[in-house]
């Protein structure tokens, strides 16, 4: 399942407090997604490490009281059971936790309560965990607790990361390799033995320090992301990005720039011209239209659709709604 359906799925299911479990390989963003869902709810989000728990995390912590002995609520537990707005309790990586840790976890997720203490009725319960074939340490998820979830597998989508990645602020060099590499995105053999590869994860590392990190040290460091191999093609295409024209200049004169030819510059610019778009005035954003009407649409359609995505007021302007009309066909298919 995308990360698109995935979060439609989620947010129809949790007015019916069923809990779902997210698995896939490492990396694959499931916790943003996780994040996404909150941040699309408006709900408050709290995250749990069951791997690092003892079972009286999700229990209680035994007590006297009056001279009887209860089990008293603490921590994260507390907080599920005094929430009063829409919260989301992330279950992260439920699949390494000992046996003992998910048997302690069985009686909230279906009946809501443990020891005598109930869950907040604002309080929806998410999991998420890597698969056993991926080798990441996870323990058989034992049956009673599996048959309480929805299960939901999810599949790294090019297309839904580069909508997030202009959502998150992915250093725009780095989303545009990714346009150019798609197959680049994840690369993930759990036979292979190799200690960094491409996953939406490393890239979102690679975004964050490619930029701060001296030239001299980029290929080492960037290969200690993403693995030798893609780093060096991400390298050479980061060069390339840097050497383009301002995209102010193009603004400036759309009919009369140059369009390249070369797919690698085409993307590499267009990028550059998206992370421009992003505080661009309206006829700048009308002079972007007129230059993705000189391109091929394929070209101008990644150009049209990433500029709205990152500044909604593109749409009303009406080189841009031009542009929209005339290539409907191609924005309904992606």
């Amino acid at each position: 399942m995308r990360a698109s359906d995935a979060m439609s799925a989620i947010t129809a299911i949790v007015p019916t407090q069923r809990p779902a479990l997210f698995k896939g390989p490492p990396g694959c963003g499931k916790s943003q997604i996780v994040e996404q869902v909150a941040r699309n709810l408006g709900a408050d989000l709290l995250i749990s490490h069951p791997v690092t728990e003892d079972p009286t995390d999700p229990k209680g912590m035994p007590w006297f009281q009056d001279g009887k002995a209860e089990f008293v609520p603490f921590g994260t537990l507390r907080r599920a059971m005094e929430a009063t707005a829409p919260t989301i309790w992330l279950l992260d990586d439920l699949g390494q936790a000992p046996t003992a840790v998910q048997a302690a976890y069985m009686q909230l997720l279906l009946a809501r309560r443990v020891n005598g203490h109930v869950l907040s009725d604002s309080v929806y319960m998410l999991a998420t965990t890597n698969r056993q074939q991926d080798r990441a340490g996870v323990n058989k998820i034992i049956t009673p607790l599996l048959n309480r979830f929805v299960h939901l597998e999810l599949e790294v989508s090019v297309d839904d990361w580069q909508a997030w990645a202009l959502s998150a602020n992915i250093a725009p060099d780095v989303h545009s390799f990714i346009r150019f590499r798609p197959a680049l995105l994840m690369q993930f053999d759990p036979t292979s033995g190799q200690e960094s590869f491409p996953t939406p994860r490393s890239w979102e590392f690679v975004s964050q320090i490619a930029g701060v990190t001296p030239d001299s040290l980029l290929l080492p460091v960037v290969a200690g992301c993403v693995g030798e191999g893609p780093a060096a093609e991400y390298i050479a295409f980061r060069r390339l990005y840097t050497q383009l024209p301002d995209p102010l200049t193009v603004l400036a004169n759309p009919q009369g720039t140059t369009v390249p030819t070369d797919p690698a510059v085409l993307y590499a610019l267009i990028g550059a011209l998206v992370e421009r778009a992003k505080t661009a005035t309206d006829p700048q954003i009308n002079a972007l239209a007129l230059f993705a009407g000189r391109m091929s649409a394929e070209y101008g359609t990644l150009l049209i659709r990433d500029t709205i995505a990152v500044n909604q007021r593109a749409f009303g302007q009406p080189g841009v709604s031009d542009w929209v009309r005339k290539h409907a066909d191609l924005f309904a298919t992606r």
